[in-house]
């Protein structure tokens, strides 16, 4: 029976991202950091939106958001457009997400 003094130690600032219907969410200990707003047309998912708290930006807290999406789009054979400014210059700067972004 494990015990909290033999419980492995926990990262402190441990995150998280998770995909509701039309949103991939990020959690840090359990409360909402960011949030990034897509919809899927016509086999594109449309970046509409990534959103940080206002304590947190500045820190590259939108990209592992950027990161769940364009895997998402990857396991399902979707192109990715970014409307949402940040997202596109992210993903324009970085060769990594070329094989899923598509230009407007």
């Amino acid at each position: 029976m494990s015990s909290p003094a033999n419980d492995p130690p926990r990262a402190a600032g441990a995150m998280a991202t998770t995909r509701s219907e039309n949103a991939f969410v990020l959690e840090q200990d359990g409360q909402h950091i960011g949030r990034l707003d897509y919809r899927v047309e016509n086999s594109v998912l449309y970046i509409d939106y990534v959103e940080v708290i206002p304590s947190q930006r500045g820190k590259g807290l939108g990209v592992p958001l950027i990161d769940a999406a364009t895997d998402w789009a990857r396991d399902n054979a979707l192109r990715v457009v970014p409307l949402c400014g940040y997202a596109r210059s992210v993903m324009v700067r970085d060769a990594r997400y070329a094989d899923v972004f598509k230009g407007r």
